[in-house]
């Protein structure tokens, strides 16, 4: 007799029988190997993602720029009245980012506008006293006592002025004043 030739077809596929025993052959979504996912079928395809053209920056408004110029002027006159070292730690000679105009015994966002670009309420400190532990208010509050700053007056001139608008023309004389107060420190020393 003759022996018949099997045909070669695989019986296993990545270690997993392909042949059911009364079924026949598996359908293919259950070869996959343990490891690899299945296809997801989405009952929704996915949108693709619209491609638009950048958006366009809005310009700064004249109050913006000069809310930026006032704070700069500012800082610099605060770094000649009390100088480079931070106010509630140790640090000394701060340069760069972590030479920060801080706000204090409150934080920026409880003062009002005026109070905000006031210099009692200013001073410096550095970027772990003022962006990682909130401005040390309660430091910065003891010190103010100790050096005899009149904390209560500071916050009823806050609550005073709260809520009131503040018009474009107070932030470019505010700045002239500044500015006029640190060409007087400069040619003083």
């Amino acid at each position: 007799m003759r022996k018949r030739k099997r045909k070669s077809t695989p019986t296993t596929l990545f270690g997993m029988s392909i042949i059911r025993r009364k079924s026949g052959l598996r359908k293919k979504a259950h070869i996959a190997p343990r490891g690899i996912k299945r296809p997801v079928q989405r009952k929704y395809p996915l949108k693709p993602i619209p491609t638009t053209k950048p958006r366009k920056r809005r310009k700064k408004t004249p109050l913006t720029l000069a809310k930026e110029k006032l704070e700069e002027t500012q800082k610099a006159l605060v770094i000649k009245i009390y100088g480079k070292d931070c106010y509630t730690c140790p640090q000394k000679n701060l340069e760069g980012m972590n030479c920060q105009l801080g706000h204090v015994p409150w934080p920026r966002s409880e003062l009002s506008v005026r109070c905000i670009f006031t210099l009692a309420f200013t001073r410096i400190q550095c970027f772990r006293c003022n962006i990682n532990c909130g401005g040390n208010g309660a430091k910065a509050f003891v010190r103010m006592i100790k050096e005899g700053i009149d904390v209560d007056a500071m916050e009823a001139q806050n609550l005073a002025t709260k809520g009131k608008t503040t018009p474009l023309k107070w932030f470019y004389e505010k700045r002239q004043e500044y500015q006029e107060k640190l060409l007087e420190l400069q040619a003083g020393k």
